[in-house]
């Protein structure tokens, strides 16, 4: 492909673009994986125990503010060190906030103060976010970013709070009195019916480079789920493939060049000629669960590549091709 370009500064960005399309490295985000802790496989007891979203008058901290907060507790008998483990309030970033070196000791609690001031006092820890009044989905995940424990939280009355009774157990509970560090030994409101997550669709293969082609097989333990797939960039719905069958990951080399055909917009000052070279191209595969006419949260997505001839660092950055080049809301 040759550019021809009326200025410095649209060549210097065209040339930064052209890398970041050329260089491609599966991001780690593609393999997020979530689990529930009774399931986990990672050997961390721990369970997020109890929420409280609206404190006014309860729990004080050393600055004399009344803030959200989340119990932690290990029901395991082994004391944990909490160093890295993360605690976000978004699913799509299991390290937005992450525990300090902190110690929790067996069958014993710690609290956490979401007050967004990101610090550690003498007899505290402090989230860098805060708790939405009107519900909040919190994860707990290990140093690898997976998921060890997840709660959905419903809007909540002042100084009522959520919480697991017995501690640690499956039983959620809207709680007369809010117990924080303390067993939830109290008197319960309403009974909790927690909204479950589906699976996230596993692969056989993780992402990146391999040197003979292979068969990609994608599952999920729960055979009553619906995998929607796609291998175009977009996020899989009701209109892509179906998985029943391996998918077949191999070299596309000889494919006819498709994106780098498009032409872009006539207002923008350059003008594109395309060459016939051959383009090296990766395989992209998106997938979601889909059960009971409801989608899973997250869209598990790798890039495969089949020998590629680059000898620099390769980074595969994933869109719907839509947002390059479609009318409404493409950057081309």
């Amino acid at each position: 492909m040759v550019v021809f370009m009326k200025n410095k500064y649209v060549i210097t960005s065209c040339i930064v673009l052209i890398l970041i399309v050329v260089m491609s490295v599966c991001i780690g985000i593609e393999n997020s994986k979530y689990f529930s802790y009774k399931d986990n496989n990672y050997n961390i007891t721990l369970v997020i125990n109890e929420v409280l979203t609206k404190n006014n008058g309860g729990l004080q901290d050393n600055d004399g503010d009344y803030n959200d907060w989340i119990e932690i507790y290990n029901y395991g008998d082994t004391d944990i060190n909490l160093e890295g483990i993360g605690l976000p309030d978004d699913l799509d970033e299991p390290f937005k906030w992450v525990f300090p070196n902190a110690t929790i000791e067996a069958k014993s609690f710690i609290v956490v103060q979401a007050s967004g001031k990101d610090k550690v006092d003498k007899d505290s820890i402090h989230t860098n976010f805060r708790l939405d009044k009107n519900g909040e989905n919190i994860v707990l995940t290990n140093k690898d970013g997976q998921e060890i424990d997840y709660i959905k939280v419903p809007t909540l009355k002042e100084n009522i709070s959520m919480g697991r009774k017995p501690d640690g157990s499956d039983n959620y509970y809207i709680l007369s009195k809010s117990t924080p560090e303390e067993s939830n030994k109290v008197n319960v409101l309403s009974t909790i019916i927690p909204e479950k997550r589906l699976e996230t669709p596993k692969f056989s293969n993780e992402c990146g480079f391999y040197e003979d082609e292979f068969e990609l097989e994608i599952w999920t333990e729960d055979e009553d789920i619906i995998i929607y797939y796609t291998l175009d960039g977009s996020e899989p719905n009701t209109n892509s493939q179906i998985y029943k069958k391996p998918i077949k990951i191999e070299s596309r080399e000889g494919e006819e060049n498709k994106l780098s055909t498009i032409q872009t917009v006539a207002e923008l000052p350059v003008t594109i000629k395309i060459g016939s070279d051959e383009t090296y191209k990766g395989t992209v595969v998106r997938a979601r669960a889909y059960k009971n006419g409801v989608f899973s949260d997250e869209v598990v997505t790798n890039s495969y590549f089949i020998n590629p001839d680059y000898t620099l660092p390769i980074i595969s950055l994933v869109t719907d091709e839509d947002n390059l080049f479609g009318y409404e809301n493409g950057i081309y």
